[in-house]
């Protein structure tokens, strides 16, 4: 069955929920904000052409929507800054790009490892650690039970970071 019209109060909770989300994940809040409108407006056309009924998991694909307007606006900002300092786009730093080598490997690493968790796994890592979604709403948002939500999400950590040391990576106790 799809949820193709939540309650007003749901909808409310869940764009707070997806504006907090893109905030927490470092976007500005002007950025955040329209990209949750971006969203919702994709959202409501899908709603109205009929496609929605092929979205499986409609919160999570609102969430990705949203993540994919936000990233795309940040890169609208740096190509316009860039063309305003008279760069070229090509050679506008990522932020990680700043970071020490290692740093830029590790990320690089963790970013490898998680392309290479099967997706059940990775979309339970990334709506709690990213979205910062409790095991028990992603549960919900899933259509689990909460035992195997919370398994995916100790197994995605588990390979993750067996990954990571197998590349060599020093990591605290508490990873």
């Amino acid at each position: 069955m799809l949820d193709l019209d939540p309650p007003p109060d749901d909808l409310e909770r869940r764009l707070s929920d997806l504006l907090a989300m893109l905030i927490r994940m470092g976007f500005p809040f002007a950025v955040a904000q329209d990209a949750v409108q971006a969203a919702m407006l994709k959202d409501q056309e899908w709603l109205a052409d009929g496609r929605a009924s092929v979205i499986k998991n409609r919160p999570a694909w609102i969430r990705t929507v949203a993540i994919r307007a936000a990233q795309a606006e940040m890169r609208r900002r740096r190509r316009e800054r860039a063309l305003d300092l008279g760069a070229e786009p090509a050679i506008i730093p990522f932020p990680a790009l700043d970071q020490e080598e290692e740093d830029r490997q590790r990320l690089n690493a963790i970013h490898a490892a998680l392309g290479r968790l099967p997706e059940e796994l990775r979309t339970v890592l990334l709506m709690h650690t990213i979205g910062g979604r409790t095991i028990r709403g992603i549960a919900g948002d899933l259509g689990v039970a909460f035992g195997a939500a919370n398994h995916r999400l100790t197994r995605a950590r588990q390979i993750v970071r067996d990954e990571l040391r197998a590349q060599g990576f020093e990591l605290p106790e508490s990873a």
